[in-house]
């Protein structure tokens, strides 16, 4: 097989798993100065996050205002594998309001015989504790 299949993919936020079992891939994130900085990721995953809750923020009429409210997920969120913590960024549209630490996860939307990964952006406000703390534990960060 060709080394070239398991480049970088050119969407900015699809991933590869390579034979040897690695994410590899990128994702763009946007500075707290509006800049749009693009994270590289090239990781064994060491496992995946256990399942979790998600506070998804509803977000008002006006995309730059914060969210009138947060929604819980009715089902924990399984499957996640941690590729990289992103300090101080943004992503639109939910989040252009805030500046927040975020984790970007690997999530299979595909099927176990075909998997289809893409990548997954979860600030650390809408997240428990718990499940941030994990996140660096599964990445070896310490903090």
């Amino acid at each position: 097989m060709s080394e070239e299949i398991f480049k970088i993919p050119p969407h900015p936020d699809r991933i590869i798993q390579t034979p040897e079992g690695r994410f590899r891939g990128s994702a763009y994130v946007f500075g707290k100065n509006g800049q749009i900085q693009e994270v590289n990721f090239d990781i064994k995953p060491s496992g995946p996050l256990p399942d979790f809750y998600y506070n998804k923020p509803v977000p008002d009429h006006d995309p730059l205002r914060g969210p009138a409210r947060f929604e819980r997920d009715k089902k924990p969120r399984s499957g996640y594998y941690p590729l990289a913590i992103i300090n101080d960024s943004r992503r639109p549209p939910n989040h252009m309001y805030r500046s927040d630490d975020a984790i970007l996860a690997a999530v299979n939307v595909g099927i176990d015989e075909e998997p289809k990964w893409e990548t997954r952006y979860f600030p650390k406000g809408c997240i428990e504790e718990t499940t941030w703390k994990q996140a660096l534990d599964i990445l070896g960060i310490k903090k």
